[in-house]
This record gives structure tokens, sequence and C-alpha cells, in this order.
């Protein structure tokens, strides 16, 4: 049989005293919840949430798509940028995890139907690693409707300049619309003709000129009211 004895090696080296087992164990545990925890909190992603309605009816929108930037490094000298986007589900809820490596700022939220949400790049909109953000956003829709035709009643220029603003899109940052066909090239008796898309019960402003201009300085301008749901015609004649 073995014997275990409990003197020290050498006489003259002191005996160390025994630490009791459930103090041994509480340490211990102590110890791995502190590792455990600060591993957790470098760890943790940055989550944002919340919910996207329409401005005017008040009703969720369904499969808004959200977008958002992520940036590795610092604020100055950003290392990795990457893309990350959502979409909301039937209730307009929408639930976005940003990995821990990466600060995010909200892009735009964008939906067929409505005006596009955009949220200006700015330092106080870049969140910090590990926050938890919820962001709610009323979107515009644009329920009114404006057909514009334009004409070349046999004028000697065969191109035109056209761009539309409306208050909303302005204050939106969007400022003008271009026609799909910038400048709009036609024969003489030839007409073209488009529908635009804007928020109703506004005024919409259409400025054109024969030739380039910087909105709002050009020649020719002209406005027309869109009421909500219903569609309103206006013609260039030049």
């Amino acid at each position: 049989m073995w014997r275990i004895h409990s003197e020290p090696a050498h006489p003259n080296l002191p005996v160390m005293p025994r630490i009791p087992r459930p103090v041994f164990f509480l340490s211990f545990s102590i110890g791995l919840l502190f590792l455990f925890s600060c591993k957790k909190e470098d760890s943790s992603p940055t989550i944002i949430s919340g919910k996207v309605t329409d401005m005017k009816s008040n009703w969720p929108v369904y499969k808004a798509e959200i977008y958002c930037f992520g940036y590795a490094g610092s604020t100055d000298q950003q290392e990795e940028h990457k893309n990350f986007s959502t979409f909301t589900n039937s209730k307009g809820e929408y639930f976005l995890i940003i990995p821990s490596e990466f600060r995010f700022s909200f892009q735009s939220v964008d939906k067929s139907g409505y005006l596009t949400k955009l949220f200006p790049l700015k330092s106080g909109n870049i969140q910090q690693k590990g926050d938890t953000t919820i962001v709610d956003v009323q979107l515009i829709p644009k329920d009114g409707y404006l057909r514009l035709e334009i004409k070349n009643a046999k004028s000697p220029d065969d191109s035109i300049y056209v761009q539309v603003a409306s208050p909303t899109t302005i204050a939106e940052g969007f400022y003008v619309t271009k026609t799909a066909s910038n400048p709009t090239v036609l024969l003489p008796d030839s007409t073209f003709s488009e529908l635009l898309n804007f928020p109703s019960e506004e005024t919409v402003t259409i400025y054109w000129d024969v030739k380039p201009f910087v909105y709002p300085n050009a020649a020719y301008k002209d406005s027309v009211y869109l009421p909500a749901k219903d569609t309103v015609d206006f013609m260039i004649d030049y």
C-alpha cells in the first residue's frame, strides 16, 4: 500500500496551507465567468431593428429593403467596407445583425411605389460596435401621377432638357427628377410621353430649356398641382 506524506520535500521549506475545496471551486468559477464575459463583450454584434410604415395610412410596408453600410477600422481610416441589407416582414418589421468587427451607418430604405428614404452620411449616424439600435421609418407614398408630353412644334432645336421637382422630393434630398431621356431628342412634329410618379397633394414644378441648364435656372418653367391618386397631363410645346 502506498502512503502519501504531507511533509515538505525539504525540511527547511514551509508547508503551504491547503485551500478549502469550496473556496477553490468558487474562485475558479468566478475566473471562468470573467473570461467568458470579456469574450462576449468583445464579440457582441450590432443589432438594428424597427418598423417601416406608410406615412399617410400608417399601415406596415411589406418587403421594404433596408440598406446599411459597414465600416471596419477607425472612423478616419476605414479598413474594410461592406453592405448589409434585409427586408421587412408582413408586419413591416425588420431585424438586422451586423458582425462585431463592423460599425455601421444607415443608408436607405427602399420600396416600389414610395419615395426612397435617404440617411445622410455623417459621424452622428455611425453606430458603434455592440450597440442595439431601434430605427422606425415612415415612407412617403408616391400616389400622384404626372403625364408629361413633349412636342417639337417644328422647332429648329431637336433637343430639349427637362427637370421636374416637388417640395417633398427636395426635402428628402432628391432635388429633381429627370425624364428617362435627358435631353429628349425629337424630330419636327414628333412627340414624347412619359408618366412620372410623385407624392400627391402638392405642386410639382417643371423646368425646361433647349440647352443644358442648372436647376432652377431654366429659361422656362411652369407648375401643376397633383391630386391624390389621379393623373395630371402637362404638355411642353417648343
